[in-house]
C-alpha cells in the first residue's frame, strides 16, 4: 500500500514507532530495504524519530545500516528546515539527539566517520554525542 510521499506501510509504522505493526508487516513480506521517492528507508525514519525498538527490529531483519538517503532530511530540533543529502540513519539519529538509537547503530557497526554531501560528520551535528 503506497501512501503520500511514496511512503509504504512499513515506512509509516517505523516513522511512528509502532514496533508490533513493524513486526507484522515484516513477517508478511514487507521489504525492509524499500525506499521512498527520496530514498528514505524504514531505518532512516525510525532513526530520525528516535524509535530504538523499531531500529533493532529493522536491523535484525536485514536493514542496511549505512544506506544513504537522496535529500531533504529534516531535523526535528532545528530552528529552521535544513536540507541535507546522502544522510545515513546515524546522521539522522545524531542530528535529533536520539542517544539510544545512536548507541544501537554504533554497536551494530554503523560507519561513524561517514559524511553527508555537506561533508559534515554526524558527531558534529549534535554536541551531546
Amino acid at each position: 500500500m503506497k501512501q503520500c510521499r511514496r511512503l509504504n506501510s512499513l515506512h509509516l509504522a517505523s516513522q511512528n514507532g509502532h514496533a508490533e505493526v513493524v513486526k507484522i508487516l515484516l513477517a508478511n513480506g514487507a521489504d525492509v530495504k524499500a525506499a521512498s521517492a527520496k530514498k528514505f528507508t524504514a531505518l532512516h525514519l525510525a532513526s530520525q524519530n528516535g524509535h530504538a525498538e523499531v531500529v533493532i527490529i529493522l536491523l535484525k531483519s536485514g536493514a542496511d545500516i549505512n544506506v544513504k538517503d537522496d535529500k531533504k532530511v529534516r531535523s526535528l530540533f532545528e530552528h529552521s528546515v535544513l536540507y541535507y543529502k546522502e544522510r545515513t540513519p546515524l546522521h539522522n539519529a545524531s542530528a535529533n539527539g536520539a542517544l539510544n538509537v545512536v548507541k544501537i547503530l554504533v554497536l551494530n557497526a554503523a560507519e561513524t566517520n561517514a559524511k553527508d554531501a555537506e561533508q559534515v560528520k554526524q558527531s558534529y551535528r549534535n554536541h551531546q554525542i
